[in-house]
């Protein structure tokens, strides 16, 4: 489908989406409430794009259907811009803990996947917790390291 006829496939009520085009690069979604007689369309935002295109100062934006990574994205930069603004200090310690773990679980992730890109094993190791098996395993195995501690190979 061409986005010729996907603009006109459009009704009231459909989500769509657009880039706001500034540097941070995120997306926004809303919801078409009015279409008028020559295509025009009005979303809840207020704007009014003509042939698929907003514009508004020196900027263009265009409508695109919503995709999961579109939905993904503003999920992210929401939950992302949620905890950066989240008090932690008034979290309870058994919820402090949990928190500490989810973390930790994804700092292993991330060492596990630098390490499928390439990453030496001292590399991986720095990103975070010393505590992976696995990643100790894998610097005896590689012998870049010989037989060190896992304090000594950080």
């Amino acid at each position: 489908m061409t986005d010729a006829e996907w603009l006109a496939s459009l009704k009231v009520g459909d989500e769509v989406a657009y880039d706001t085009g500034s540097i941070s690069k995120h997306w926004i979604i809303t919801r078409i409430v009015k279409i008028t007689p020559t295509g025009q369309i009005r979303t809840d935002a207020g704007h009014l794009f003509k042939n698929g295109t907003y514009k508004r100062d020196w900027n263009y934006y265009f409508l695109k259907p919503v995709t999961d990574t579109i939905r993904d994205a503003v999920t992210r930069r929401e939950i992302i811009g949620l905890l950066k603004r989240f008090d932690f200090s008034k979290l309870l310690t058994p919820d402090l803990e949990k928190v500490s773990r989810i973390i930790d679980d994804a700092r292993h992730t991330q060492r596990h996947e630098a390490m499928s890109n390439g990453c030496t094993i001292k590399q991986c190791l720095e990103l975070g917790k010393d505590e992976c098996r696995e990643c100790v395993d894998a610097a005896r195995k590689e012998g870049e390291h010989g037989n060190t501690s896992i304090g000594d190979i950080k």
